[in-house]
């Protein structure tokens, strides 16, 4: 598991020509407990260990975004979202 934290500048919301700054980065194995997890779980978790390692450069005024590739990972994230604001 691997995962990269960048910033962009505000400017910067096109996709296609997001300038990011690097501000930090850790990669991982599972361990044996987690080896055993689905694979949304296993999918999740790089963002969740982020979050938790990195925090003090995610945690500001106007939050963060959360870009992902995974398509599974972003499927779930966006249903749950719905499912949220629908209640």
């Amino acid at each position: 598991m691997g995962v990269i934290v960048t910033q962009m500048p505000k400017q910067d919301l096109d996709v296609l020509v997001q300038r990011r700054e690097p501000l930090g980065f850790f990669s991982g194995t599972f361990n044996r407990y987690q080896k055993h997890w689905s694979v949304i779980e296993k999918e999740a978790l790089p963002i969740v260990e982020a979050v938790k390692r990195l925090r003090h450069l995610l945690l500001r005024d106007e939050g963060f975004r959360l870009f992902t590739d995974d398509i599974c990972l972003r499927s779930n994230l966006e249903r749950q979202r719905f499912q949220e604001a629908s209640s």
